[in-house]
């Protein structure tokens, strides 16, 4: 029963959203010779809990880890990229975060080692100078920023820039904001960007994401609307022209009549709905779920009848089976409830998404002689 509660949630969770996956890293403890051990130990812990919440690592190891040991275990010098390689692969990881710490001049110097086994080249070394009176404070200052830094390079980076501040900005057809929207960690491939722009055409583009190269649209404003005929009749109007010589009538002149350009009709845009799919079939999973505990319950029904008419019921037998009946029946009300909830979400998102400006939903009623006929349109 748990097992099937847990996959339920998973569905639901994964049909709601879709986000990138962080990046497994190992983050090794800080070294340093002839520095207060619980000072390393408070570096290090620094170190790791910025790993964590800069939400592009997953730290992978539970355990504190010192580098020079695992190098030893392996076989292989710290330093070289193969064992580098060997130490990732080792602990399941892609990246590994090292560093030491070391005294210079009255004050601490902090060096932070990042290697990234799918990238060539050494790993990136980043070196900090802590001043103040908390060297605890002061690195998490320093290392938050170089976090922050890491992470941009290593996800994907989508901003949008409408001309006004009430454009709506749509991803793949679902509004995700107005004016300016930035979106980072969206998994990588290629989204349709559209800017709805007051007076104007909605400005579409298709733009391909990758991981470490940002996307920035820059959507100019809507061009200003084309003067009307009449204007540019009155601003070409008729003049009189003498002719050369004083003889003959004079001539007209006849201007152009301007032609207002009529753009094309837009193309309907393409809504999503794989969220609502998802969601009807959450509530049919649920559903399905529910029907289960509700025969799970009458199992136990029958198990209670059966060694009742045996005569080898016995008190903590029965105490067993109605507590595990108790248990099926809650799960069939969570499940049941979880299954009607989903399935009308579903079905009103398809209701939803289904509408378009030139197909409004409706309902028609028509009687014949003998006949009744009702017609809908979602």
């Amino acid at each position: 029963m748990l097992g099937a509660l847990a996959l339920l949630m998973t569905m639901m969770v994964g049909a709601g959203t879709a986000a990138a996956q962080p990046v497994e890293a190992v983050v090794f403890e800080l070294e340093g010779a002839g520095v207060d051990p619980a000072l390393l130990s408070n570096l290090s812990a620094v170190l790791r809990n910025q790993a964590l919440q800069v939400g592009a690592f997953e730290v992978v190891n539970a355990t504190p880890l010192q580098r020079e040991e695992t190098a030893v275990v392996l076989g292989c010098e710290p330093d070289a990229r193969t064992c580098l390689e060997q130490m990732a692969e080792f602990n399941d990881a892609r990246v590994l975060i090292s560093g030491d710490v070391r005294r210079r001049d009255g004050g601490l110097v902090v060096s932070v080692a990042i290697f990234d086994r799918l990238r060539s080249g050494v790993a990136m070394e980043v070196q900090r100078e802590l001043s103040g009176d908390d060297p605890v404070l002061a690195f998490r200052r320093e290392i938050e920023g170089v976090f922050g830094e890491i992470a941009a390079e290593m996800t994907t980076h989508l901003e949008v820039r409408a001309p006004g501040e009430g454009d709506a900005i749509r991803i793949d057809g679902v509004i995700v904001g107005h004016g300016q929207v930035t979106r980072q960690g969206l998994p990588e491939g290629r989204y349709r960007v559209e800017v709805e722009r007051a007076g104007a055409r909605p400005y579409v583009e298709e733009v391909a994401l990758g991981v470490g190269d940002p996307v920035i649209i820059e959507v100019s404003a809507a061009p200003a609307v084309a003067a009307s005929t009449e204007q540019r009749a009155a601003a070409t109007s008729p003049s009189v022209q003498p002719q050369l010589g004083g003889a003959g009538p004079v001539a007209e002149e006849r201007p152009e009549r301007g032609v207002a350009a009529i753009a094309p009709p837009i193309a309907p845009r393409k809504r999503s709905r794989l969220g609502a799919y998802s969601s009807l079939g959450v509530g049919v999973v649920a559903l399905g779920g529910a029907g289960a505990m509700v025969v799970s319950m009458r199992g136990i029904e029958d198990d209670i009848a059966t060694e009742n008419a045996a005569g080898t019921m016995t008190p903590s037998r029965y105490e067993e089976l109605i507590g595990r009946g108790e248990s099926y029946e809650s799960a069939q009300w969570v499940l049941l409830g979880v299954g009607a909830g989903a399935s009308a979400l579903g079905l009103g998102w398809l209701i939803v998404s289904s509408a378009r400006g030139d197909d409004e939903p409706a309902l028609a009623l028509g009687v014949g002689p003998a006949s009744m006929c009702v017609r809908g349109r979602f």
